[in-house]
């Protein structure tokens, strides 16, 4: 398991910022890539991460998974502050 999770949450169902701040205050470090999706450094599994964060009663889409951060599991064109975020935190 890695501590790097990639974070989807439906951001018309779900307050952006609210969800933001629930993330902020259970991770290590927040990457926001676009409303909605988010890179995590987070010590624990998906799923505890997943139950800190969302209601027992929330129906809104999120999705959280480990991210693969080994040497050429991922490659890209993406912001520089994304690949600088992540050799940061990996």
């Amino acid at each position: 398991m890695t501590n790097i999770k990639l974070v989807y949450f439906d951001s018309i169902g779900i307050d952006s910022v609210t969800f933001e701040n629930r993330l902020r205050s259970h991770c290590h470090s927040v990457y926001v890539i676009k409303e909605g999706l988010v890179v995590v450094n987070y010590n624990g599994s998906a799923h505890e991460l997943f139950d800190l964060l969302v209601p027992i009663d929330n129906r809104n889409n999120v999705l959280i998974t480990d991210l693969d951060v080994a040497e050429n599991s991922y490659w890209g064109f993406m912001n520089k502050d994304l690949w600088t975020w992540m050799k940061e935190n990996y």
